[in-house]
């Protein structure tokens, strides 16, 4: 069985942040995230996008958006089906990257890269 988020009566499920602090993930920005065929990969991977927010591998700040950061997390496996894992699609690992804006925690997207973008570096330091 999934784990997916379960959100409050305000539409919000709260994540705690590798620095401590307490993110948002909004059902509307859940909804049009996953509604797309070629992104229900990600209610799949859920515990994923969790442990990129409480761990992860480095946080840049966005270059397209100063008040954003991104988390990224390395992956060897994702999952494409419930109970089917699988190397990431060109064999080498790959990110889940979480975009968060820095002013008010909420999660503006998520997806997956095989690269840390640019960006200045804000942890570790």
């Amino acid at each position: 069985m999934v784990d997916l988020p379960k959100f409050n009566q305000q539409g919000c499920f709260e994540l705690k942040g590798y620095d401590g602090k307490t993110y948002y993930l909004t059902q509307k920005v859940w909804e049009t995230k996953t509604k797309y065929p070629e992104r229900q990969f990600l209610k799949l991977n859920f515990d994923k996008i969790e442990l990129t927010i409480t761990y992860p591998n480095e946080v840049r700040r966005s270059t397209k958006k100063r008040d954003s950061k991104i988390l990224y997390r390395l992956f060897d496996r994702i999952t494409i089906r419930e109970g089917i894992t699988v190397p990431w699609p060109d064999g080498n690992p790959g990110y889940i990257a979480v975009v968060i804006n820095e002013t008010n925690c909420i999660v503006q997207t998520i997806y997956p890269t095989p690269k840390i973008k640019k960006g200045e570096k804000l942890w570790p330091k």
